[in-house]
């Protein structure tokens, strides 16, 4: 039997329940939380608890539009609205969600979107 091929427009991540599919644009920003990480996505208030580390979660994700902008943020950019400068700057998001941008991470990021 042969199968079609994969659907490169999802992940698929561990929850504490088994296994979940998140299509790559449906993702708002992901959140760290010890070694787990919190998917928040669009559209709703769902969030799906990642067991992995954000670390993990930017490897995976990697080449697919995200960016770290903190050590406890990765956001994707389809949904980077607007960017507020400032010692540590502040991203707001399509859906009005604001974030810290560190110094650590804001070169990088600057970098990301004036591609």
């Amino acid at each position: 039997m042969e199968y079609p091929p994969w659907d490169s427009d999802r992940i698929s991540v561990p929850t504490l329940n088994g296994l979940a599919a998140i299509e790559f644009i449906k993702i708002l920003y992901c959140k760290a939380d010890s070694n787990y990480t919190t998917f928040f996505l669009c559209g709703t208030d769902k969030v799906v608890v990642v067991t992995w580390t954000l670390k993990k979660s930017e490897a995976m994700l990697a080449g697919k539009g995200f960016c770290r902008i903190h050590r406890s943020y990765l956001i994707n950019l389809h949904h980077y609205a607007k960017y507020f400068r400032g010692k540590d700057g502040d991203v707001q998001l399509d859906n009005g969600k604001h974030l810290t941008v560190s110094r650590t991470f804001k070169k990088g990021f600057i970098e990301m979107v004036r591609r």
